[in-house]
């Protein structure tokens, strides 16, 4: 594929563009010119997707391509969407051939073959693989051709710097093999700067808790590798070789074909696209990493990877991963998934960013990092070849790990060994045949298992053979076992392997038993007298498993995520294998003797653990609850006070949420430095009883202290509480203080005044420590709080107030009060009034201010008017006439005073006119507006319209909407009313038109010729009497005109495209409508011309034809040609006439207003063409005849003049030209063929040879004919006497080696590297033959560097000895021996000889070595020696073994039977480790200064041998200081006591113990420096104790007394029943041996205190009921003995009350009954209800029963525990119900009410006719934001609503403010009074704000005049949802616009 070309990987076929343009067939010739290629062929969608996307252009280019076009006739140059049934072929008949468009996807035409454009060619493409083992990940083929480079990888990965990274994560390309990494190829995107890039292969891993599960599990549908809780999808299918295992498409499928979740195939299966994780994403880890830096680049390249000298391993499953330092995207080239379309190749890969500058991402990934981008559905150019280094056989099933495989494998049985014994044949037997073992059935390994001691069946079969028998080898061990024709009796019916197939089927059995543990190999023979069989297998016995039982046992309750470990033991069987398996999950079993459990979710969970061996098994089950530990929780403090007095001691109890199966510790900081106390409980579980039964998962236990504080102060109590998962912890403030006696109040002013600061100041006693003070000023201000008793307040406003002050330190509180009265200044006076008002209505004046007291108000009126100190600040006045007012207000007291006006308008009412004045549109509301002064909110206003609509009233508004549904003149009135009059306004006529819907022009011609008439009409609707007014514009003369004629007229004098706009209007709309009128010339003038010389033309000759001139607008041309072409458009066109003959041509100019037409007739000829000249034979030889013959389209009509160049002159003669050449060259024979219309000249070349004579090889350098030196060049000529063109090719063969030299040319040179016989061929050949000489020669190596070896120059006396002759060159060698100067050499042909030397000394040997070529001697000295043998040493004269006393000098000596030359070499270490002496001596004294074990040796050599000696030498101390160390002098029997010797000094000392007056030799042994027992009879015991050691010896004596011990305690008729409380309880004890015994009690009731006894009989009452705990220990001083029992103590029942809790009783419907018990503990209850249904008894004491049947019925109650029993009974009636349960619905009310209203709710019930019954109705509101569950218990959100609303009807009133806002759930509910039967619904009421109500005093417009201030009031505005009597707190913004 050549550069630039794309490959298609689904086809496999390789597309590239042409660079220049040539025609259709020049083209195809053009793409041919590749092996293989040929015009492209887009025969599909897709294919013409990947060309459209792989060839991108800017502008749309035509190129050819192969096809046969499409169904139906095309004309040239018509465009249309591209066929996917394109069909290759070549030039379709008319001579137009197929198109296609790059630059705009889906087009394609038919143009004449002849035109010259780009071209796009194909070729199909191969992958090729090293070996059938090599496997790909990624594409098997770049998707382009690229520059190449290669890049070695870095040691270790580059600094990144600041550059940001980014990872390609390639989830989806994993290996799907072991193997090597081979290559690593990738294709890079241009980039101006350096990279930093790190290739990495990463391996899927996932949390302990958690299995990988590969692609493609069908559980998951996982595209990718991920994580699950439980093992899923690990096997594999096996595939042959050049095949792998596709997980996605579980099929096997070719290495070079892809395995993507894009394959059509795997949607199929249900993969989703795109692809993404299903589940949890695993982690990966770095398995390889190549980093590289890449260079600046300006192109695409293809990178390929040097990889390092060490092996990179893969492994199934591990991905692809790329880091680099580029931006996202811009690094590896990938096809996007536009352009791949639906390519199979595609993936999916995650785009990771580092965020911050620098680092790359290392080891591999823990977690995909937030802002991880998925990028679909692309094709990258990443190619990984690597190779199965680790194949297997592909016909089988293998998993990703074969050690990992525990299920889902099939099992395959293993034929036992047969090795078949071939004989001789004896008529009439048949060979045996089949030998199998069937029973025990040997498994896999072909091993059989058997119990021991147990009588085992073994049983053979074969399928033929007469007359034979078995032999059996240990440890069966018989012989001449006969066949049978079936299976022993027990194991005929049941071993499906005894079923006998044919007649010649036969049977033999032994029996075994194996009497130990072990695996024996048994040996079976099977023959008879033809033939023999054996089979080997092996037998394994077992020792049965028995005793099995698992620990921990206990509180079997676990908590999820916390593992619990464990241990199975068993107490007899051999290769016990345990295996653990919960809730029957065989698939998840685990083997091992210990199992550790972790549960994630609590449910139950039985574990059941197994232990087997192959002949038996055992099982336990046992039940765990695993349950969410409960964490700690609610801590709290009971009873602990805010406040405590010093010096008194408090208990402090602390109770704390706890889960059952955890202990739990208690930290107690009481802060004031006493330090910590720790109190740690047990595991509830431990200490309660029943907790796990009943299903309790958590308690509460409290812990308790008592502490005192000496020091008042604030402390803080710090209770930690902890467990081993949680922990919690909580705290109090305690504050110590003493109590408060006295508190008085002085303050700084007696009457202070408003805003003026108060000084206040509490005084206390006897201490303020720790005071806490509440002020109230009693002003309605928030109170001060603090520890300060100085405040400073100012009052806000005027008046009398109780300022109150509170003390409080906790512990006690004081309160003291002071009266102060406050006065006030008059400020900030205000007036407002309720104008503008009519005249004769009542206009109220008020004042206020915003400080002041006892006011005093005057009012001056502005008409003459005075009014005086009204009670409220207020008047009312009426004025007699309109006009303004000015109303002087001043208002004081006895210390200030304020003065104000205001101006008050008093208008009459009237009518000023009515809005709109002009015309309006029908259909639509119109606004109508009345112009009037005064109040208009209090106003009213009476509309008619004139059209028949009725009257329309308005109040408070000016304004009336109304719509005219036609159009005219209408006559609207109005009236206003207020409170005093009413006034008219007289008709107004308003003017209704309708609006324009459209418009339409309508040209009468769309194109007209220069100087014509053209008229457009317009369309207007609606349609309408009154007239329209039109606007027309034309845009050439750019002046409109108004018309009120719907049609108008133009004459355009130029030519061009109109524009002509239309603008139709009425008094209400207009609208614009546009149309274009084309303007053209007519055609006139054609005339036409052509490039030929005449009007006679050339057949298949291409002429031009083109438009001489033509005048007119846009004219189009039509080219009609005569003979039967398609008719061509254009100006200029190209025409070939394919055929001869006379046509007439035939030219149209048309256009839209005129046409022309001029015919042109032409004559074509057919040409003399295609003139070549072709040979006989490719070349000629010298003096044969050559044929050379012209070939012509018109060889009857044509003349030929013939020449050869240089030779011959030219002559005519026929289309063949005969000649001789004389000898060789090259020659030119050159033709020319003419006749009446062309002439053409055709020439050929022609090479003569001449053949090959006489050749021959010499060499000057031969050595006697025959022999040439080695390493050096010697040199062959090659010659002949006749030839040409001749070629010398040389060929130098050595015999014995794969070793040839070549050459070419005349001269040879050879350099022959080793010896041996050479031959030397010479082939010269031309192009008539060849012709062969050979020579044979021998090589010889000169000899160089001759030496003699041998392993010694020092020999051995009387031993053979190798000399051998070594050289550095030389061959062919004869040697000649001299040894000891003899005068007769020993001569051979090899380098070595055997000689013996026989004397001591030194000798000489010489040696004369030569070849043909070359001769040297060698001579060498040799030193005979004696072997040394039987060597020993001895210390002091004596042998070993040596044991010597520390410190004392002793002589060695070194002894030796033979040897000459001797060394003596001596080494004393202590075991090898540390070396104290070394000597050279034959004798020596040495001392040893420390005890311990030395170890001695001697070694003794000469040149030839030595021999190694060594002996141990134990040097030890003596001992001293021996006693014995007894654990207890006095002990009781079967006690255990320990003697321990000590010395104070010796080494290597051994003890023995004997008791009594035994021979202390003869006594135990101590074990580890002790000697324990617990064995000693009773009395006193004399013991001796002996120590020694190999130097000496010592003894020691000592005493022991043993008393008999207490045995048999037990307690006499005791705790078999409960025991009454406060009821003295009589106990008593005895043993059954013992002396001088003494008893002690001790009793202990949960919840009290222990009490103790002394005594062998004691009286003990329990105060209270509970587990009473006694413990009674017997003791004589020495042995004692302990006894602890348990009984239950229990306070007897005495009297039971039975209830029943329903008023009346009916069948059906459950009733409560209740027992009320004024005593007893530890009860349960006995209910019969009186009726069929069984008794039950319960632990509580209330019970719900249900009757089915009315009657009357006797229930009965019995009360009981371990001492008493009391009952009782009622009677009771039941009742049928008379009627069936009411329905009820909520009529659909406000779910979202206004605060500030009223609301309504309403039920319809329908009670069905029921009346025997009372209804009862009730309404509950609950504060809750979800009202799902109208059953559920909601009081403590319940609404509590004023007692005025009335809840006891359908109907709910809420009056408003009755709820605050929030969420309610309303609930309705109806019920039949003393009947069960009641029905609930619900609905969710939102109650949210009302919107605030803003008011501006006076209207909504106001005169006021310029000179005077204008003041507006806004007081009046108002939060509706405030309550009356509470103030508002509203902010007030003021916006003002100027108009």
């Amino acid at each position: 594929c050549p550069k630039g070309g794309r490959i298609h990987l689904a086809s496999l076929r390789c597309y590239w563009l042409s660079e220049m343009e040539l025609s259709w067939s020049e083209a195809q010739a053009s793409c041919q010119d590749t092996q293989g290629g040929n015009l492209a062929a887009a025969d599909s969608p897709e294919l013409q997707n990947f060309i459209h996307y792989s060839f991108p252009m800017k502008a749309t280019v035509w190129v050819w391509l192969r096809g046969a076009g499409v169904e139906g006739p095309q004309q040239v140059g018509v465009m249309g969407p591209v066929s996917p049934a394109w069909r290759g072929g070549g030039i379709e008949r008319q001579g137009v051939c197929t198109q296609m468009a790059l630059g705009t996807l889906g087009q394609r035409r038919q143009d004449r073959c002849v035109g010259q454009h780009l071209f796009l060619c194909e070729r199909e493409v191969t992958v090729s693989l090293p070996s059938m083992d090599s496997y790909l990940t990624g594409v098997t083929l770049m998707t382009g051709i690229y520059a190449r480079a290669q890049i070695h990888t870095l040691s270790t990965a580059p600094d990144t710097g600041q550059l940001t990274v980014e990872m390609q994560l390639f989830p989806g390309l994993w290996f799907s093999h072991a193997g090597q990494l081979m290559s690593v190829e990738l294709v890079v995107q241009p980039s101006p700067l350096s990279t930093l890039v790190r290739v990495q292969i990463l391996r899927p891993y996932c949390s302990p808790s958690h299995h990988l599960v590969p692609p493609g599990c069908s559980s998951l549908l996982n595209p990718f590798s991920c994580c699950s809780a439980v093992p899923l999808c690990n096997t594999t299918g096996g595939c042959g070789m050049g095949q792998y295992w596709c997980h996605l498409l579980e099929v096997c499928v070719p290495i070079t074909s892809p395995c993507s979740p894009y394959d059509s195939a795997a949607g199929d299966r249900g993969f989703a696209l795109p692809p993404r994780y299903p589940a949890i994403p695993p982690f990966y880890h770095l398995v390889a990493d190549l980093p590289l830096r890449m260079n600046a680049s300006s192109e695409l390249k293809t990178i390929s990877l040097v990889l390092p000298e060490k092996a990179i391993m893969v492994y199934p499953d591990d991905i692809v991963a790329i880091q680099h330092t580029r931006k996202s995207g811009t690094f590896l080239h990938c096809r996007d998934s536009e352009s791949s379309l639906t390519s199979p190749w595609r993936q999916s890969y995650l785009s990771l960013r580092r965020t911050e500058w620098g680092g790359w991402w290392e080891g591999g990934l823990s977690s995909l990092p937030q802002g991880s981008q998925w990028v679909d559905g692309v094709v990258c150019d990443l190619r990984m070849l690597y190779v199965d280094t680790l194949h297997k056989d592909s016909h089988g099933l293998s998993t990703e790990h074969d050690d990992l495989i525990d299920f889902a494998n099939t099992e395959t049985t293993t034929a036992p060994e047969i090795r078949p014994l071939t004989t001789g044949p004896t008529p009439g037997l048949r060979p045996i045949c089949g030998l199998k073992i069937i029973h025990p059935q040997p498994d896999e390994k072909n091993q059989i298992h058997v119990q021991i001691n147990v009588l085992t069946l073994i049983v053979v079969k074969i399928l033929s053979g007469q007359k034979a028998s078995s032999q059996w080898s240990a440890p069966v061990l018989r012989a001449g076992v006969p066949f049978l024709p079936s299976c022993p009796e027990e194991l005929a019916q049941s071993w499906p392997s005894c079923v006998r197939r044919s007649y010649d089927t036969q049977f033999s059995s032994v029996t075994l038993v194996l009497p130990s543990v072990g695996a024996q190999a048994l040996d079976i023979s099977v023959m008879n007298s033809v033939s023999s069989q054996s089979a080997s297998v092996k037998v394994c016995g077992y020792q049965a498993v028995m005793g099995l039982s698992v620990q921990p046992h206990g509180c079997l309750r676990m908590l999820v995520d916390t593992s619990q470990l464990f241990t199975a033991k068993v107490e007899s069987g051999s290769s016990v294998k345990f295996t653990w398996v919960i809730d029957n999950l065989e698939k998840f079993a685990y083997e091992g003797e210990s199992y550790s459990v972790v549960f994630k979710k609590p449910a139950e969970y039985k574990l059941r653990v197994t232990a087997s061996n192959p002949v038996s098994s055992q099982s336990e089950e046992i039940l765990l609850t695993a349950d969410e530990i409960t964490p700690l929780s609610d801590p709290e403090f009971l009873s602990v006070s805010e406040a405590i007095a010093v010096a008194t001691t408090n208990l402090y109890t602390l109770r704390v949420k706890v889960d059952i199966s955890l202990p739990v510790t208690f930290r107690w900081d009481f802060g004031d430095g006493s330090g910590t106390v720790i109190h740690t409980q047990p595991a509830p579980c431990q200490t309660m009883e029943g907790l796990v039964e009943r299903g309790e998962r958590h308690v509460y236990v409290q812990d308790s202290v008592s502490h005192t504080y000496f020091t008042p102060d604030e402390y803080t109590l710090h209770v930690h509480v902890s467990n081993q998962h949680d922990n919690t912890e909580t705290s109090v403030k305690i504050k110590i203080c003493p109590v408060l006696i006295r508190l008085l109040i002085s303050s700084s002013l007696l009457v202070p005044l408003v805003t003026q600061p108060l000084h206040l100041e509490a005084s206390l006693e006897p201490s303020s420590y720790g005071v806490f003070y509440t002020w109230d000023f009693g002003d309605g201000s928030e109170a001060i709080q603090g520890s300060h008793n100085e405040v400073n307040h100012a009052f806000g406003s005027a008046g009398v107030y109780n300022i109150t002050v509170c003390a409080n330190n906790t512990l006690s509180i004081l309160t003291a009060w002071l009266m102060v009265e406050v006065m006030e200044k008059v400020t900030g006076l205000t007036l407002s009034y309720s104008g503008p008002n009519e005249l004769s209505s009542t206009t109220e004046i008020r004042g206020k201010v915003a400080t002041g007291t006892r006011l005093i108000w005057e009012f001056d009126l502005g008409d003459g008017s005075l009014q005086r100190n009204p009670t409220d600040g207020s008047v009312s006045h009426v004025y007699k006439s309109p006009g303004n007012y000015t109303v002087d207000v001043t208002v004081s007291n006895s210390v200030s005073q304020a003065r104000q006006s205001i101006s008050v308008e008093v208008y009459r009412l009237a009518i000023r006119g009515i809005l709109p004045t002009e015309c309006v549109m029908s259909g639509r509301d119109i606004q109508f507006s009345a112009q009037v002064n005064g109040n208009i909110s209090k106003l009213t206003f009476h509309w008619t319209f004139g059209d028949g609509s009725p009257l329309m009233v308005v109040r408070g508004k000016p304004t009336a909407m109304h719509i005219f549904s036609s159009h005219g003149f209408f006559n609207v009135n109005i009236t206003v009313f207020s409170f005093i009059r009413s006034v008219s306004h007289t008709a107004t006529t308003v003017c209704v038109e309708a609006p324009i819907t459209s418009i339409t022009v309508q040209p009468s011609h769309s194109a007209v010729a220069v100087g014509e008439e053209v008229c457009l009409g317009v369309l207007v609707s609606p349609k309408q009497t009154t007239n329209y007014q039109f606007m027309w514009l034309s845009r050439s003369s750019g002046h409109s005109s108004i018309t009120a004629n719907a049609q108008k007229c133009f004459v355009y004098k130029e030519e061009g495209v109109e524009e002509v706009s239309v603008m139709a209007s009425n008094k209400v709309s207009n609208k614009t409508a546009k149309t274009g009128i084309a303007i053209q010339k007519p055609v006139s003038e054609l005339s036409v011309v052509h490039d030929g010389q005449s009007d006679t033309l050339t057949v298949n000759t291409m002429t031009l034809f083109w438009v001489d001139s033509c005048t007119g607008t846009n004219i189009s041309i039509l080219w009609d040609f005569g003979d039967g072409s398609p008719v061509e458009q254009n100006q200029n066109v190209s025409h070939v006439f394919t055929s001869a003959g006379q046509f007439t041509i035939t030219v149209t100019a048309s256009n839209a207003v005129s046409r022309d037409s001029v015919m042109l007739e032409v004559n074509v000829l057919l040409p003399v063409s295609d003139l070549s000249l072709h040979t006989n034979q490719p070349y000629a030889v010298v003096s044969e005849e050559t044929v050379v013959t012209a070939v012509s389209s018109a060889i009857s009509s044509t003349n030929y003049y013939w020449s050869v160049d240089g030779v011959t002159a030219a002559r005519q003669g026929t289309y063949q030209f005969r000649y001789v050449f004389p000898k060789p060259g090259v020659y030119q024979v050159r033709v020319i063929a003419q006749n009446l219309v062309s002439m053409r000249e055709a020439a050929i070349f022609i090479e003569v040879f001449e053949r090959i004579e006489g050749l021959h090889i010499e060499c000057q350098s031969l050595t006697n004919m025959e022999y040439i030196p080695t390493q050096e060049g010697v040199l062959f000529i090659g010659s002949f006497t006749r030839g040409s063109n001749v070629t010398y090719h040389w060929l130098a063969t050595q015999r014995g080696i794969n070793h040839r030299t070549a050459g070419e040319g005349e001269l040879f040179q050879l350099l022959v590297e080793t010896p041996g016989n050479i031959t030397v061929q010479l082939t010269a050949s031309n192009k008539l033959g060849e012709t062969t000489s050979l020579v044979y020669i021998v090589a010889v190596e000169r000899l160089t560097g001759a030496s003699i070896t041998i392993q010694s120059n020092i020999v051995a006396e009387g031993t053979s000895v190798n000399f051998s002759v070594t050289v550095v060159t030389g061959s062919d060698l004869q040697y000649l021996w001299y040894v000891n100067s003899d005068l007769s050499p020993l001569q051979t042909d090899v380098p070595f000889l055997f000689h013996t030397f026989t004397s001591l000394g030194r000798c000489f040997v010489r040696v004369s070595i030569q070849n043909v070529l070359s001769h040297s001697y060698v001579t060498k000295e040799f030193l005979v020696q004696e072997e040394v043998g039987e060597i020993d040493f001895e210390i002091d004269r004596k042998a070993h073994p040596f044991y010597k006393n520390a410190s004392a000098a002793v002589s060695l000596r070194g002894l030796v039977h033979k040897g000459s030359d001797l060394h003596w070499d001596w080494k004393i270490d202590t075991s090898g480790k540390h070396t104290l002496f070394n000597g050279t001596n034959q004798m020596f004294i040495y001392t040893f200064t420390q005890a311990g074990v030395y170890n001695v040796s001697l070694n003794v050599s000469n040149g030839i041998s030595w021999q190694t000696v060594s002996h141990s030498v134990t040097v030890q101390d003596a001992i001293k200081g021996l006693t014995l160390n007894i654990s207890k002098t006095t002990v009781c029997t079967e006690d255990t006591v320990s003697f321990t010797p000590a010395i104070s000094k010796g080494s290597n000392v051994s003890f023995v113990i004997a008791f009594g007056k035994k021979d202390s030799t003869l006594g135990q042994h101590f074990v580890n420096g002790q000697f324990i027992t617990s064995n000693l009879p009773i009395g006193t015991h004399l013991v001796t104790v002996k120590a020694w050691n190999q130097v000496s010896s010592a003894e020691v004596t000592s005493t022991i007394l043993v008393i008999e011990r207490i045995q048999g305690l037990q307690l006499v008729n005791c705790c078999s029943t409960a025991l009454e409380a406060l009821k003295e309880i009589y106990f008593k004890t005895e043993v059954q041996s013992g002396f001088k015994v003494s008893y002690t009690w001790m009793f202990h009731l949960e919840g009290s205190e222990p009490s103790q006894a002394v005594g062998q009989e004691v009286m003990f009452s329990s105060p209270e009921s509970g587990t009473l705990s006694v413990s009674v220990m017997a003791s004589n001083g020495v042995c004692s003995q302990t006894l602890n029992e348990t009984a239950t103590v229990q306070w007897p029942v005495k009297e039971v009350k039975l209830v029943c809790h329903s008023e009346r009783i009916f069948a059906g419907y459950s009733v409560r009954f209740s027992a009320r018990v004024n005593n007893g503990s530890n009860l349960r209850f006995h209910w019969d209800f009186g009726d069929s249904t069984e008794a039950l008894v319960t632990e509580f004491n209330t019970a719900n029963h249900t009757y089915h049947i009315a009657g009357s019925y006797n229930v009965t109650i019995k009360v009981f525990n371990n001492l008493s029993h009391v009952s009782t009974q009622i009677h009771v009636e039941v009742n049928e119900l008379q009627c069936s349960g009411p329905q009820a619905s909520l009529v659909q009310g406000q779910s979202t009410i206004l605060r500030s209203r009223p609301s309504y709710f309403e039920a319809t019930v329908d009670i069905k006719n029921c009346s025997t019954y009372k209804t009862i109705y009730s309404w509950k509101i609950f504060r809750r934001s979800v009202c799902t569950d109208a059953d559920k218990d909601f009081t403590r959100s319940m609404v509590t609503l004023r007692s005025q609303v009335d809840v006891t009807s359908p109907l709910l009133t809420l009056p408003k403010h009755a709820l605050e806002v929030g969420q309610y759930c309303l609930v309705f509910t109806v019920s039949l009074q003393g009947t069960p039967l009641f029905l609930h619904r619900k609905t969710k009421v939102t109650v949210v704000h009302s919107p605030l109500v803003a008011v501006i005093k006076g209207g909504s417009h106001r005169l006021w005049p310029s000179l005077t201030d204008f003041v507006l009031d806004g007081s009046e505005s108002q939060d509706p949802d405030v309550e009356p009597g509470v103030a508002d707190v509203l902010q007030y913004r003021w916006d003002f616009m100027i108009k």
